[in-house]
């Protein structure tokens, strides 16, 4: 099975520090993406085709990405629950190497990433907005909870 491999995207300072440790610990081989490599496939980042020949001088994002490749089930939850533990703020965009995901650039990567938690944000209010008139409803209830 290939290394562990984190793609690190806007880790700043003690942030990343902290992050850079943790992986350490745990095996995990840290590759910054600099902006210049936005428009090369993930596939390419992390080796597994050849790169383009060219450097990327487009749109940047500024918000903080990782793309966890080749790890396995055990070690995703043992550095999860590290990061947690470490009282590291999460990173909002993360995901895990996938065969579809391995075709995006960082820039297509950035906006999935950052659509689904557009998605996921709305659905945690609704179920919040819910909640709160199912106890306006039936405030007995809502006190046993």
């Amino acid at each position: 099975m290939a290394h562990p491999v984190m793609l690190c995207y806007n880790l700043k300072d003690d942030r990343a520090h902290r992050i850079s440790l943790m992986a350490m610990q745990h095996g995990i081989h840290l590759r910054p993406v600099k902006p210049e490599e936005y428009h090369q496939t993930i596939a390419a980042l992390l080796d597994m085709e050849e790169p383009v020949n060219s450097l990327y001088d487009g749109e940047k994002f500024d918000r903080e990405m990782l793309l966890m490749a080749n790890f396995p089930g055990a070690l995703l939850n043992s550095f999860l629950n590290a990061f947690h533990e470490s009282k590291i703020p999460p990173v909002r965009l993360k995901c895990m190497l996938t065969e579809n995901n391995s075709h995006w650039t960082s820039l297509h990567l950035h906006e999935e990433l950052s659509q689904e938690e557009i998605y996921f944000n709305a659905i945690r209010l609704e179920t919040q907005k819910r909640k709160k008139e199912a106890e306006e409803m039936d405030p007995k209830r809502a006190a046993l909870d």
